[in-house]
């Protein structure tokens, strides 16, 4: 039997200890402790629920009775170092510290109170955690998200509101959802390393500013992304951004450029909008994953499909036309005008039944790892039964499928079947496109990393005695510093490339 993480407390806990002020207080500065007492009473935590009131003498002459897993503390900053001193004494193992404006000097306060009862502190300045398989809904972001199996980790509280009530219209499920403030104690590497192990989570979203601590960070991303697909959307990639970045969440941003080849070394994949982030999610939520990139495109009009042609190469994908085999196979099936030389165009006559017998091609052909269907609404053709289709053929496809339901008022309902079905749906031939890439960059990813360097015995020896010389010549002048040449000249011995570079001793000879 495996270990318990050191954070199951936190996120997995038994008991809680709820720290949320005067039952039914109308008084502005336990406002928010009343909506998270709420959110609490509203869920089937299967767990034990103690609420605690620090002001309550009664209360706490009792506590000698009780222990708790977790205390999840909503109070005015004023009350948290209190609350953290009794959930030390009831041998809390971890603490949620709910809100906001918790400047830097009581944070360090908090995180003393919390390192001295041997607590993990997720907080201050954090809006919660949500694990809906659990019922548990200790969070500022709204109502409880619906279960699945993508996690969400985010330094925002605003973005993580907007994803989850997002998600509602979108028939995306969540394992986990983490709200990450300025100066929290448990930080952005622990929560992912909890989650790589964490048998409710198949795939994880990121939304983050910065980080506090690059080597744990980069330990912990590469770890969760060598178990599952990881996404991750940074903000601060520009000077005005990254400045803002460092004043908003209290990390270290850094050089864009050097986070950018530390996610592509540790196999996660990066986007740069929050409508990727938005596709991504869309993508992870339907837990088929692309082997390849090679995308088959199934289409009723010319003019998107093209679109969608010109995007797969314009973000190097790779259009995955039908084999000749399967497409001799199909063609009496298929409508007399459709077109199978790259694209699947299926024309404008195309019913459910071509449409499935497409899908069913493109899922058979071992050159294809995903299939987009792009359909324009066409009079005398009811778009919700061409979604119908698509469900039914989806249940027999160990690949990706997606859809791009162009049009709106028409298509409406078509949407409600893909997204019950669980069919990543997006209104633009780029978006699906650009949300396959993103999910096939990740395999791509992982087979780079997994790819066995050549041996040190196929390259030239090096030339440690040159080396040797030049450093010993150096030492011999009571130097520490080398010069230009010197230092290239040693690089070279080991076979890093330089510049040539000539030495001039005077200006005639330059």
């Amino acid at each position: 039997m495996m270990d318990k993480h050191y954070l199951t407390p936190l996120f997995l806990p038994e008991s809680i200890a709820v720290f949320a002020g005067p039952k039914d207080s109308d008084e502005p500065r336990f406002a928010q402790a009343q909506a998270v007492s709420a959110a609490l009473r509203a869920q089937r935590f299967a767990g034990r629920l103690v609420f605690i009131d620090i002001h309550t003498t009664g209360t706490l002459a009792d506590l000698a009775q009780t222990r708790a897993d977790l205390a999840i503390i909503a109070l005015p900053p004023e009350d948290v170092i209190e609350a953290l001193e009794v959930a030390g004494r009831i041998k809390c193992r971890a603490a949620l510290v709910l809100g906001s404006g918790v400047n830097p000097d009581r944070a360090a306060e908090m995180h003393r109170v919390a390192r001295r009862h041997g607590m993990h502190m997720l907080g201050p300045n954090s809006l919660g955690v949500q694990r809906p398989r659990a019922g548990l809904n200790a969070s500022l972001v709204g109502p409880l998200a619906a279960a699945g199996s993508l996690a969400l980790v985010s330094q925002s509280g605003a973005l993580t509101a907007s994803i989850l009530d997002w998600s509602t219209q979108n028939t995306v499920g969540f394992s986990a959802v983490v709200s990450l403030g300025p100066h929290t104690s448990v930080d952005l590497a622990q929560v992912l390393d909890f989650l790589a192990t964490d048998p409710q989570t198949h795939s994880i979203v990121v939304y983050m500013e910065g980080i506090s601590n690059a080597r744990r960070f980069m330990s912990a991303l590469r770890a969760a992304a060598n178990a599952k697909p990881v996404v991750v959307l940074k903000a601060g990639r520009k000077k005005a951004g990254n400045q803002a970045a460092q004043t908003h969440s209290g990390t270290i941003v850094g050089s864009d450029d050097v986070f950018d080849a530390a996610l592509r070394r540790a196999g996660a994949v990066r986007v740069r909008s929050f409508v990727e982030l938005f596709s991504a999610a869309k993508c992870l939520a339907s837990r088929y994953r692309p082997v390849g990139k090679r995308l088959s495109i199934i289409t009723n009009g010319g003019g998107p499909g093209v679109l969608a042609a010109d995007w797969v190469s314009e973000i190097g994908l790779d259009l995955g036309p039908l084999s000749p085999e399967l497409a001799r196979d199909i063609a009496p099936q298929l409508p007399a005008l459709a077109s199978m030389s790259d694209l699947l165009d299926l024309s404008e006559d195309a019913t459910p039944a071509h449409y499935r017998t497409a899908i069913d091609a493109a899922g058979r052909d071992r050159n294809i790892d995903g299939i987009l269907v792009v359909h324009s609404p066409k009079s005398g053709v009811d778009a919700a039964e061409v979604a119908q289709a698509m469900a039914e053929a989806k249940s027999h496809l160990n690949k990706p499928l997606l859809s791009c339901w162009m049009g709106d008022a028409s298509v409406g309902k078509a949407r409600e079947v893909l997204a019950a079905a669980a069919i990543p749906t997006f209104r633009t031939p780029e978006a699906a496109v650009g949300a396959f890439g993103n999910i096939a960059s990740f395999y791509q990813n992982q087979q780079l990393l997994q790819q066995t360097p050549p041996p040190l015995s196929a390259l030239a020896k090096p030339d440690v005695e040159g080396a040797r010389l030049i450093i010993e010549n150096v030492l011999a002048e009571r130097r520490k510093v080398l010069t230009e040449m010197e230092s290239k000249a040693l690089l070279s011995a080991f076979h890093i490339p330089v510049t040539q570079t000539i030495l001039a001793r005077s200006a005639n000879e330059a």
